[in-house]
């Protein structure tokens, strides 16, 4: 289910190849948490003073520490673009909104996982995006907190996904999904196929 990740690539940023570099075309402008200045060679009293307040997707708003104009390199594409720095604790190292998207013409997709770029001489390039961050992240650590408590068996012949219902369309709810291996008659999806 790569096509529900956040698009992340790797990126250079001001000659320095960063990781965690995130996509997001619900962003109007590019974000650099603060962390990240030094490690694209910038320190603080190099920003451009703002009054910009940053609001998140719940509303929450962040006061920007200033403004940073920096070379971004994806692919064989290369700009400058204005980051706006701000104290985050953000999972992503640098995020470029619809101001780089829009400036370098980029068609990102999520359901590919990739980036679609021109080149100067207006052939179409694609970026894919660094799935090592999601293969990472799918990793859990068991342990037994409760000592007294007995392991749970398992049937493993049991189908997860066993399963009658509809898919949605584009046209709406649709055609009746059936797995003929169930034991019972489920209930609760109603759908004209």
């Amino acid at each position: 289910m790569s096509h529900l990740h956040h698009l992340h690539i790797v990126a250079v940023v001001n000659g320095y190849k960063i990781n965690k570099v995130l996509i997001d075309g619900g962003a109007a402008i590019s974000l650099l948490p603060e962390r990240m200045l030094g490690k694209v060679g910038k320190h603080v009293s190099e920003l451009v003073p703002t009054n910009i307040a940053v609001t998140n997707f719940s509303g929450d708003s962040t006061t920007a520490i200033g403004l940073v104009t920096l070379i971004v390199k994806v692919g064989s594409s290369e700009r400058h673009s204005v980051f706006v720095v701000v104290p985050s604790k953000a999972s992503y190292n640098v995020l470029l909104g619809r101001d780089w998207i829009h400036g370098v013409s980029a068609v990102p997709s999520t359901v590919h996982q990739s980036v679609l770029l021109w080149t100067e001489e207006g052939k179409p390039e694609i970026v894919k995006a660094d799935l090592s961050l999601h293969v990472e992240q799918m990793h859990a650590n068991f342990r037994i907190y409760n000592r007294k408590l007995k392991p749970l068996n398992v049937d493993r012949s049991l189908n997860p996904y066993n399963c009658e219902g509809c898919y949605l369309t584009s046209e709406g709810l649709s055609v009746k999904l059936r797995y003929p291996d169930m034991p019972y008659e489920p209930i609760g999806w109603d759908c004209d196929s």
